[in-house]
């Protein structure tokens, strides 16, 4: 078993902050192979978790980027994480030589972390990949196909929706933006804000604090029609909870597609926030989503089963939202 320093640089708290975090902001544009396998929320990154291991096996005399780079050995040590989310400090343990355990409330999570763990002994995956793409990728494309109102032909990158509530009170039917920002870009200094009049998507300045539409409307980006997790109508200023709203109805939440995230269509290429465009989504949009359901459905008849038909289980739930 590796020895470990009687007191080490973890220790000490003598760590170089200002590296690391160097390090950690080239590592969020370009993640490590491993954690882009499957994403997680609130995944911590991967220099974080080798940074404190390595200061834990570093004499407090010794070099911290010395041993970052040649890497202290952890074998015979075991290293155990009851709090495993992303799985970022078992996997960094692992790569160190260590016998790793960790565990999770959540099923996804250990699932995630467990494939990551794996992914060493793995066959080559290319040419799985390349049969996905020829067989459920050409059978995907089409549905990724975007046409704004012009007829301008692009690919879709991502889809915005909404939830549309209808007031109790007045029966007015709104759109439940959190808020009327939709994406903000500080590179190239631009925002896409949604309309609070006709729901087109107008770009402006980062920072401008009021957009103007071609309908007449200015909004003011920061604000939207929910207060917390109520809806809020804009005509009358009911509230009224979302998550009562399947109760209340009797019904699942109903949303739209209101937006859309498009590149040029082309050879598929890395398109930087400059080359995408965020626009209202077209009725050539809706359709694509329309064509895509029926099309599930026909995969449904065809192999039954194909897509699971059992409700999500309520047992281990430990929060309030909607299923």
């Amino acid at each position: 078993m590796t020895k470990f320093p009687d007191r080490s640089l973890l220790d000490d708290g003598d760590l170089p902050v200002v590296g690391l975090a160097r390090l950690a902001s080239r590592e969020t544009v370009r993640p490590r192979d491993a954690y882009g396998a499957h994403k997680w929320f609130a995944r911590r990154l991967a220099v974080t978790a080798r940074s404190l291991l390595v200061a834990a096996g570093t004499p407090s005399d010794g070099s911290f980027w010395k041993s970052y780079y040649d890497a202290p050995s952890y074998e015979g040590r075991t290293v155990l994480d009851p709090f495993l989310g992303g799985g970022v400090m078992v996997l960094e343990a692992s790569r160190l030589g260590a016998d790793v355990h960790g565990v999770d409330v959540e099923p996804v999570a250990a699932a995630i972390s467990s494939f990551q763990g794996r992914l060493r002994s793995l066959p080559p995956l290319e040419p799985v990949l390349a049969r996905l793409c020829e067989t459920v990728g050409s059978r995907l494309a089409p549905y990724y196909r975007a046409r704004d109102e012009e007829g301008c032909e692009e690919t879709l990158l991502h889809a915005f929706w909404v939830q549309v509530v209808k007031c109790a009170e007045c029966r007015h039917e709104y759109h439940a933006h959190p808020q009327f920002r939709l994406a903000s870009d500080g590179i190239i200094d631009k925002q896409w804000v949604v309309c609070r009049g006709c729901g087109d998507i107008n770009q402006a300045k980062k920072d401008a604090k009021t957009v103007g539409c071609r309908c007449g409307v200015r909004t003011t980006v920061s604000d939207g029609n929910m207060d917390g997790g109520a809806g809020v109508c804009p005509q009358c200023s009911h509230h009224q909870k979302l998550i009562e709203e399947a109760v209340r109805t009797g019904a699942p939440p109903s949303f739209r597609l209101f937006a859309v995230e498009t590149i040029p269509s082309g050879p598929e290429r890395r398109f930087t926030g400059a080359g995408r465009k965020i626009r209202a989504a077209s009725s050539f949009d809706r359709k694509m989503f329309a064509d895509a359901a029926a099309a599930a459905v026909a995969i449904e008849a065809e192999t039954p089963g194909a897509i699971p038909p059992s409700p999500l289980p309520r047992a281990g739930v430990m929060d309030q939202r909607v299923l």
